[in-house]
């Protein structure tokens, strides 16, 4: 709502003097979150370039970083053309090769110190946008005897922060809608902002550069990493996509299609809800009935999600 009025209420806007009336909105400008390389990105591209990174000792710990490509620039795009799968009992998606990458990353931060402290489990978070990769992080990472670690979702994590933010965008093909290219749930720019600025002190992102590229702000934030010499992983060169490398993006994909456009657009193909929330009449409901009848659906849904 707040979006909304910014967007069409004059008082919510910026006067000449290119400041909001203090009476309706106050914009917050400090940020005591994140290390300023890491801010730099969403500042410019989201927040008009008016953040200041005020952040203490903490935020910069990771500078220095053995595996850092670029000391004093703690991020990291690492490169991975890998394979998208889907779990026939599952409408979630993972990449068996992104997972490797990141339990290397989270082994190798935890034989060493950052800034003179050693690294606990609950300093890292792994982001992803899929359940069935969340799910499968966490095995490997069990299997290491690391069980403290969060991962999750990006909505998951929206609100909180981590002293280092491993990505794995598991993203490795590529969908059309009305003769538009896009990559499911990665192309949303509000999304995007929340995932990268998660981080405090080390961002970390893992993905198929030939696919994110497709997207704007992921294109941007590999540019990024590319023009301060900060990519790990295989070669790559960004370019547009031919015809043939498009058309191999789109046979490789599976039945992830319906369920990822279900998801992007609210108004398609909702058959599934509809058929379940049609088995259930609550004209002539108890209380516990009608609430008991709502659970079921909303167990239905949560599952569909």
């Amino acid at each position: 709502m707040l979006e909304r009025l910014m967007d069409c209420v004059k008082l919510y806007q910026k006067g000449e003097d290119n400041k909001y009336n203090p009476n309706f909105i106050t914009k917050l400008l400090n940020n005591y979150r994140s290390h300023e390389a890491i801010l730099r990105l969403p500042n410019r591209m989201f927040y008009e370039n008016e953040l200041v990174a005020c952040g203490g000792d903490e935020i910069t710990r990771a500078e220095y970083w053995s595996q850092l490509p670029n000391k004093k620039f703690p991020l990291i795009f690492h490169a991975v053309h890998g394979s998208e799968r889907r779990d026939e009992n599952s409408p979630s998606v993972y990449n068996d090769y992104e997972v490797d990458v990141v339990v290397h990353y989270v082994c190798a931060l935890m034989e060493e110190t950052l800034g003179g402290h050693g690294i606990e489990e609950n300093d890292i978070g792994i982001v992803t946008p899929f359940k069935y990769q969340a799910s499968i992080i966490k095995i490997a990472l069990q299997q290491k005897g690391l069980h403290y670690i969060a991962v999750g979702t990006v909505e998951i994590f929206q609100g909180q922060e981590k002293d280092i933010i491993i990505i794995s965008t598991v993203r490795s093909i590529v969908y059309q809608h009305n003769e538009r290219f896009h990559l499911g749930f990665l192309s949303h720019a509000k999304r995007f902002n929340v995932t990268i600025t998660r981080a405090k002190s080390l961002l970390i992102v893992v993905g198929n550069p030939k696919v994110l590229q497709i997207d704007p702000c992921w294109r941007e934030f590999i540019e990024y990493c590319q023009r301060n010499r900060a990519c790990r992983g295989d070669n790559f060169t960004l370019s547009p996509l031919s015809e043939n490398e498009i058309k191999k993006l789109l046979n490789d994909k599976m039945e992830t299609e319906e369920c990822e456009e279900n998801l992007l657009i609210p108004d398609l193909k909702i058959e599934k809800i509809e058929e379940s929330s049609s088995n259930i009449s609550t004209n002539f409901l108890s209380v516990e009935e009608r609430f008991a009848a709502a659970k079921a659906l909303g167990e239905t849904l949560n599952d569909w999600w």
